[in-house]
């Protein structure tokens, strides 16, 4: 099962970092389009853990000869999923520690200037401030890295879930 881990993951990983590669591209620039990379961020998510369903399905078919259960099939699929979740945090971290750092500091002042737009006003502006704060400085990447591995993850279970409700055979 490692083996597929890995291959699959390792996959799913690898698109996932350039489809969001290709979404931060997006968002750079004047316009700063961060409604449309957050968009294709988490279409790129789901692309890149349908590698959980093709690796169940080789798990299934090459090594255990067409059988696998619910929680076999889910095993796999939720280690598939905790390897491209890894991938994915350390390309993020990378991102946003050495190639562009001043990401988040942007990203939040783009998020405040929608949420003026929008009509937010002192309250909610200043619990923005304080939850952006967390974002900041040198235990900022730290935070990150956890939120983007729990996302991956958190939509790996579902994808791995459907996928091992799909692929299950009786025994």
């Amino acid at each position: 099962m490692i083996r597929y881990a890995l291959r699959f993951g390792g996959w799913g990983g690898l698109v996932l970092c350039v489809l969001f590669g290709a979404s931060l591209f997006l968002a750079a620039g004047e316009s700063q389009n961060y409604k449309l990379a957050e968009v294709v961020g988490y279409v790129s998510i789901v692309a890149a853990l349908a590698f959980v369903y093709f690796g169940v399905r080789s798990y299934r078919d090459k090594d255990l000869n067409g059988q696998i259960s619910l929680g076999e099939a889910l095993k796999c699929g939720l280690l598939i999923t905790a390897f491209v979740a890894f991938v994915f945090t350390l390309f993020d971290t990378l991102y946003v520690t050495v190639l562009d750092p001043d990401f988040y500091s942007e990203y939040m002042e783009w998020q405040r200037a929608e949420m003026v737009a929008d009509g937010a006003t002192g309250e909610a502006l200043e619990a923005f401030d304080e939850r952006s704060a967390a974002f900041q400085g040198s235990s900022g990447f730290l935070l990150n890295g956890v939120v983007m591995f729990m996302t991956v993850f958190t939509i790996g279970f579902i994808v791995s879930m459907l996928s091992a409700l799909s692929l299950r055979t009786k025994r």
